[in-house]
């Protein structure tokens, strides 16, 4: 096959190869992941739970988004969820989720393409060369970007709103496109709302593609009445569950996840800070301080394996107000900094990619063709400085630096049609790069695959009923749980708590404080208690490890 014969079926099956080669990509990496989690899962699982045992009202949760746990809903409801098959489910989810994604993408740049084409106008035939492998490329940026940081082994829903952000994106491009029926605003809205049903962030950035679509709608027949079909199409579907939680929480509110993180990296607060050294002024009827020195927390009607600090955080925080720390603030600014600085790094062959497009495009002219997509790269640059004030992960900027890309690309590549062939080979390189990079982190994993998560949660599990405490029993944690996965196995309940703040103080302290503190735990209900430290020397006789990894466990009280 000659270059112009591929170029030929390149053009013409441009999606289809996007759809095998990503698809082929994801089974794998799904498969590679299918022994892991991450800490987020278990409380997007006990809300699938609370769902189908309790109600819509019961899963409502201030911190954890709805839209991921109604997924994990499906395979439950069906009963065909058992303890061993539990992952292979939440595996399969996520390379569903990972495979809507991409066809979110797909219309996303679809649009984008042709809005390219319309403005490109007599030039289209010097296009037509270049719209391929910027499509191509495109996908494998999308492709990298995923598998590198938004990968099936996160089991979050980071990726479900990513894959309803570009549709969003998809849609206003559309409307751009001068396809400003009807149906396209409503599903703008759907999409929007969809986004911010599986994560809060979506919210603000919802708001400001509603008031972008103002501005890109201007001039148009029934503007106002076709934006508001876009906002109630919104509302429709997300009023129900801002109206819960606002009314759950006491206050008008569309998350709380914001302000927690605020209080825990602008402000300072330890991670699921438990309110350690003030009076707890908030109610939380499912809390009791019972013992100090150190202190402890008894827990009531927690579902079994759940922890309530990370299960409902906002509950902890409840009536703080977040203030800003000046010097807190810029030591979270340069952690984000860092961060974002990694990001960067590892897509600097985009970013020179950018700039040798640019240079050949013209400076003076390359602005002003960029400038004409910014209803692209500003939300993405928006979004990204919002993280960036709160708490910054790879996984939140991910969708964010995709989006951008194709935005300051395409306009860029506009202006490559005078010189079609240096264009091509500057996309081809990048094609290349993006997709070496997607595939090196595939066979990466390949190697990796034989690593499971779960099995010193098996092994815990399986120590914990050799020690006498079986499945189901009630036990007590000192300090932060570390990998607990083992309790959601075990369906242990979790009673009461030593905070990680007063972890020190016990492995610090004597044999009569300590039990003292067994007797407090034990008036909890608590069997047994479990706690994760590097250094078991300090641990008198009768601690017990657990499992393969650090955790030591101290039976209470075998009746």
């Amino acid at each position: 096959m000659t270059a112009a014969d591929w170029e030929s079926y390149a053009d013409r099956h441009r999606g289809a190869i996007f759809g095998i080669v990503g698809a082929v990509g994801g089974i794998l990496q799904a498969w590679n992941s299918r022994g892991a989690l991450s800490p987020d899962l278990l409380n997007y699982l006990a809300l699938a739970r609370t769902l189908l045992a309790n109600g819509w009202n019961a899963s409502i949760n201030g911190y954890w988004s709805p839209l991921y746990s109604w997924l994990l809903t499906l395979p439950m409801s069906l009963h065909l969820v058992t303890s061993h098959t539990e992952l292979f489910w939440v595996h399969g989810i996520n390379l569903g989720i990972f495979l809507g994604a991409m066809l979110c993408f797909h219309v996303f740049l679809s649009h984008t393409l042709r809005l390219a084409a319309i403005r490109v106008g007599p030039n289209y035939a010097s296009w037509a060369r270049i719209e391929t492998w910027w499509y191509l490329s495109a996908c494998a940026i999308f492709l990298y970007a995923t598998f590198e940081w938004l990968p099936n082994s996160l089991t979050s829903p980071d990726l479900l709103q990513a894959a309803f952000l570009f549709l969003s994106a998809g849609f206003l491009a559309a409307i751009l496109c001068r396809d400003r029926a009807w149906p396209n605003y409503i599903v703008l809205g759907q999409a929007l709302a969809l986004a911010y049903l599986a994560k809060a962030a979506a919210f603000p950035l919802a708001l400001l593609f509603f008031v972008m679509l103002l501005f890109l709608s201007r001039g148009e027949k029934w503007r106002w009445g076709k934006c508001l079909s876009t906002v109630a199409a919104f509302a429709i579907i997300a009023g129900p569950f801002l109206y819960v939680l606002s009314k759950k929480e006491g206050h008008a509110t569309f998350g709380e996840s914001g302000k927690v993180n605020f209080l825990m990296y602008s402000d300072g607060l330890p991670k699921f800070w438990q309110g350690e050294g003030l009076a707890i002024g908030a109610n939380l009827p499912s809390v009791e301080r019972i013992c100090e020195n150190p202190t402890v927390f008894a827990f009531r009607g927690i579902p079994p394996g759940v922890y309530l600090p990370s299960y409902e955080p906002s509950r902890w925080y409840a009536g703080l107000v977040p203030r800003i720390q000046l010097r807190q603030e810029f030591s979270n600014l340069r952690a984000g900094w860092h961060t974002l600085e990694a990001m960067a790094g590892s897509e600097n062959d985009l970013f020179l990619g950018f700039v040798l497009l640019f240079i050949i495009s013209g400076v003076t002219t390359g602005l002003k063709a960029v400038k004409r997509w910014w209803f692209l790269w500003l939300p993405a640059a928006c979004g990204t400085v919002m993280f960036w004030i709160v708490h910054v992960e790879d996984r939140f900027i991910a969708p964010l630096i995709v989006l951008g890309s194709v935005g300051l690309f395409t306009g860029t590549l506009m202006l490559g049609t005078r010189k079609p062939r240096l264009v091509t080979k500057v996309l081809l390189a990048l094609l290349l790069i993006q997709g070496g990079k997607a595939t090196i982190n595939i066979v990466k994993g390949i190697a990796s695959s034989g690593v499971s998560s779960t099995r010193n949660a098996e092994n815990i599990v399986a120590a914990l009923e050799k020690v006498g405490l079986p499945a189901g029993s009630k036990v007590a944690v000192i300090g932060s749980p570390g990998a607990f996965h083992w309790a959601w196995l075990g369906r242990y309940f979790i009673v009461s708590e030593v905070p990680e703040s007063g972890k020190a103080t016990f492995l610090g302290t004597g044999a009569p404080e300590r039990e003292r503190l067994y007797r407090c735990l034990e008036k909890t209900g608590a069997q047994a208690v479990v706690v994760n430290t590097e250094v078991p020397a300090l641990l008198e006789a009768g601690w017990q490890k657990v499992g393969l990894g650090e955790t030591y466990v101290k039976i209470l009280n075998k009746n």
